[in-house]
C-alpha cells in the first residue's frame, strides 16, 4: 500500500540559481607575414625557406595574414590562442589587467603549430614553435559584450531524450566478402 503525501501548511520558497554574465573581448592581430611553402617535393615544407639568409622563391613565399583573438568561446571558456591561419597559431598572454572601463592588454608570442609526434609508441598532439618563422603580430581591441551562458532549452533536452529511447539501431550486418 502507498504512503499517502502529507502536505505542510507552508509551501516551500523556490531557490533560484544566480545567472552569470561572461565579458567577451574581440581584438585583431594586425597584419604580418609568415613563409608559405609553395613547392611540389613531398615533405618540402620542413626544409628552411632561407638560403644564407634570402628568403628561396622558387620553393617559398611570404604571405600577409591577420588572426583574431576571442578572449572566451561560446561555453564561456577562456581562451590563450588566436585563431589559426597558415597552419599556425599564437599564445596570447595578459600584460596587464583590466578594469570595468577598459580591456586588458595582451602580448603575441612567436608563430606555433600542432604537429603529431610519437611518445611511448603512441601518437600525441604536440605544439611546437614554427620553424624559420618567429614573426609575431601587433594587437588591436575591436569590441567587448556581456553574453548569457549557453543553455539548453527545455524542447531541445526532451527532444535528445526522446530520440535516445525511441532509437533502436541494430548492430550492421556483415559484409561478406571483406575480411575482418
Amino acid at each position: 500500500m502507498a504512503k499517502k503525501h502529507t502536505s505542510t501548511s507552508t509551501a516551500p520558497s523556490r531557490v533560484f540559481q544566480k545567472q552569470s554574465n561572461l565579458m567577451h573581448d574581440l581584438h585583431k592581430l594586425l597584419m604580418g607575414k609568415s613563409f608559405k611553402y609553395i613547392g611540389w617535393r613531398e615533405g618540402g615544407e620542413y626544409d628552411n625557406p632561407l638560403d644564407n639568409g634570402a628568403l628561396n622563391t622558387s620553393e617559398w613565399t611570404t604571405i600577409e595574414h591577420c588572426h583574431f583573438f576571442h578572449t572566451i568561446d561560446s561555453r564561456g571558456t577562456v581562451q590563450s590562442r588566436c585563431t589559426p591561419i597558415n597552419g599556425h597559431f599564437h599564445d596570447i598572454s595578459i600584460v596587464e589587467a583590466g578594469t570595468a572601463d577598459s580591456p586588458p592588454v595582451y602580448k603575441v608570442g612567436p608563430a606555433k603549430k600542432e604537429v603529431l609526434k610519437k611518445v611511448n609508441g603512441k601518437l600525441r598532439k604536440t605544439i611546437i614553435e614554427v620553424p624559420y618563422d618567429g614573426h609575431t603580430h601587433e594587437m588591436e581591441y575591436l569590441r567587448s559584450e556581456i553574453l548569457k551562458p549557453r543553455s539548453i532549452s527545455a524542447e531541445a533536452a526532451q527532444s535528445a531524450s526522446l530520440f535516445m529511447t525511441n532509437s533502436n539501431m541494430k548492430e550492421p550486418e556483415p559484409v561478406t566478402g571483406i575480411l575482418g
